[in-house]
C-alpha cells in the first residue's frame, strides 16, 4: 500500500533490526561490550544486559521488571544505531550484509531525498 504512494517506498530488510548488521566489533568498540552477533540473537537485548550485569551484582537481571529490561534494552538499542555505526566501516558492513541490503536500502532513500529536492519522482 505505501509502495502506491508517490515518492515513498516501504522495504522490509532479512534480518528485522539495524543492529543484527552492526559488526562485533564495532559494538565493542562503541561500548567496550563483547557480544556475538548472530541473524538470531536480540543484539539490544545481550548489550543491555551485559552493560547492567557489570554495573549491578544486587538484583539479576532476570529480577527487574518487564518494564525495567525494556527501558534499558530500548536504550541499549538507540546507543547502538547511533555510536555503534559510527565504527562501521565498508568491510565490516560487507561482513555482516553479504546480500547488500543496506546499501540498496540507502540508495533507495538517496533516490526519494534527490526526488523531493529537485520535486521529481523517482
Amino acid at each position: 500500500m505505501l509502495n502506491s504512494r508517490t515518492k515513498c517506498r516501504a522495504v522490509v530488510i532479512s534480518k528485522r533490526s539495524l543492529e543484527k548488521y552492526l559488526h562485533s566489533s564495532a559494538v565493542f568498540e562503541a561500548s567496550g561490550i563483547s557480544v556475538e552477533i548472530s541473524d538470531e540473537a536480540d543484539i539490544a537485548e545481550l548489550v543491555a544486559r551485559s552493560s547492567y550485569d557489570s554495573r549491578h551484582v544486587s538484583t539479576p537481571w532476570q529480577q527487574l521488571t518487564t518494564r525495567a529490561r525494556k527501558r534499558l534494552r530500548d536504550q541499549a538499542k538507540r546507543r547502538l544505531n547511533t555510536k555503534a555505526v559510527e565504527y562501521m566501516t565498508p568491510e565490516r558492513l560487507a561482513e555482516r550484509d553479504p546480500n547488500d541490503e543496506i546499501h540498496s536500502r540507502l540508495k533507495i532513500i538517496g533516490s526519494l531525498i534527490g526526488s523531493r529536492l529537485t520535486g521529481n519522482a523517482r
